[in-house]
């Protein structure tokens, strides 16, 4: 039985024996018994993230340039729809401001290596301390 799953536009087909469902760029098949809490664990170790760290700052807009002019120059993609968004080949990551407080808010994901995530954020939020001022939130 083949089906469209409308909350993540990934084509899905289900058995008896598990259901098959289209992530990335190749189908996944998930056996029958599996739980969402494993799928979701298998996800978040393929994708590790720092989740939402946030520095107080005094002037939001010229840190987020200083930090989008050290880094954009090796990104292979930029997008600066909320905040500065650079994409590398292993490793990405948002800075955002904060609509109703002095924070910038940070995010940080690799592509299965969580040494890399903990160390490009380490390196990042280093260099909004230094640069800033920045303090934990």
């Amino acid at each position: 039985m083949k089906s469209f799953d409308k909350s993540t536009s990934a084509p899905v087909e289900a058995s008896a024996k598990g259901v098959t469902i289209q992530l990335d760029d190749q189908p996944k098949h998930v056996p029958a018994g599996t739980t969402l809490a494993e799928l979701v664990a298998e996800r978040m170790a393929a994708y590790p993230c720092s989740g939402e760290i946030n520095r107080r700052v005094q002037d939001a807009p010229a840190l987020m340039r200083q930090v989008r002019d050290r880094y954009a120059p090796s990104a292979l993609h930029e997008d600066s729809m909320d905040g500065v968004n650079l994409e590398f080949t292993d490793w990405r990551f948002n800075l955002r401001m904060s609509n109703t407080e002095p924070l910038l808010r940070l995010n940080v994901e690799s592509r299965g290596n969580s040494v890399l995530m903990e160390e490009k954020t380490a390196e990042i939020l280093r260099f909004l301390d230094e640069q800033g001022g920045a303090v934990p939130a």
